[in-house]
């Protein structure tokens, strides 16, 4: 499963020892071209407020720095209340963000969930996803209609259900186009180590490389424009060796296949070397 991370610039609050803010607005169109349905985490916040936690900047490898307390999804904001931890890390996070507020700045809320594998879809126009929304009896009204529309580009999606909210995060650079695939790496590590199915695993790798399409689409437009070069040697090589192991990968699939039918014994010899390969190849990427 892909794990998704959406990012505000929004002006939250500090009360006391409590966090507020709005950790995700559903119906807007961000940089990643998805839109978040309203109604997304209905089924998912009481799972949340009992395991979910609030990390820094999404460092899940680092110890939490807040604890939720409340959420609640009212018109096309997820809005929620956390309380900070004790900790020096903790205490810090929360004297940066009140001395930035205190001087009318901003910061940001990031969210990060898991959409359920039957709850998005792809669209060719954002005139077909507000279409779908509006047959499917969502709000419209809580879309923002006029950038759907005008969205012309590739990998527009609609996420209108989510199988788990793990986190939100405060965090310094609003829709930060690598927060995607550093909450993926964590996620395809575990897949690594065959603790995730290996459907799963490729929907997360998948994720991984739908966000660095479109952040290379961004650099070669705007390399493009300057009248730079699109990407540099070493990127080229790095995407060259990608493209290799993947084309490895699917020629070994293809003979497992093709042997499923005349050798059990040497296909299930073959689906333990795929594992192997696909985690050399998630350290690859």
């Amino acid at each position: 499963m892909e794990t998704i991370t959406k990012n505000l610039k929004m002006s939250g609050s500090v009360n006391g020892n409590t966090l507020v803010g709005a950790a995700a607005v559903q119906g807007n169109l961000d940089r990643g071209a998805d839109v978040l349905f309203p109604g997304l985490w209905k089924g998912v916040l009481g799972d949340f407020l009992k395991e979910g936690f609030v990390p820094l900047s999404h460092d899940w490898g680092s110890l939490p720095i807040a604890m939720p307390t409340k959420a609640k999804e009212v018109g096309a904001e997820l809005q929620v209340e956390a309380e900070f931890h004790s900790t020096d890390e903790a205490q810090k996070a929360k004297t940066v963000i009140a001395e930035r507020l205190a001087k009318g700045m901003t910061f940001g809320l990031s969210v990060g969930f898991m959409a359920d594998r039957d709850g998005y879809a792809f669209f060719e126009t954002g005139d077909a996803l507000l279409e779908f929304a509006e047959k499917g009896g969502w709000d419209t009204s809580l879309f923002d209609k006029k950038a759907i529309k005008a969205y012309k580009g590739w990998g527009l999606r609609g996420i209108w259900k989510a199988k788990e909210l793990f986190e939100f995060s405060p965090c310094s650079v609003p829709m930060n186009a690598m927060a995607q695939v550093t909450a993926l790496k964590s996620l395809a590590d575990i897949g690594s180590r065959g603790d995730l199915k290996f459907g799963d695993h490729l929907e997360s790798v998948l994720g991984a490389v739908r966000g660095l399409v479109i952040r290379g689409r961004d650099i070669h437009t705007s390399r493009m424009e300057e009248k730079q070069q699109p990407l540099g040697k070493e990127s080229v090589d790095l995407l060259s060796t990608v493209h290799e192991q993947l084309g490895s990968l699917l020629q070994e699939v293809e003979t497992a296949i093709a042997e499923k039918s005349s050798d059990r014994v040497a296909d299930a010899s073959a689906v333990n070397a795929l594992r192997a390969k696909a985690a050399a190849l998630q350290l690859a990427l």
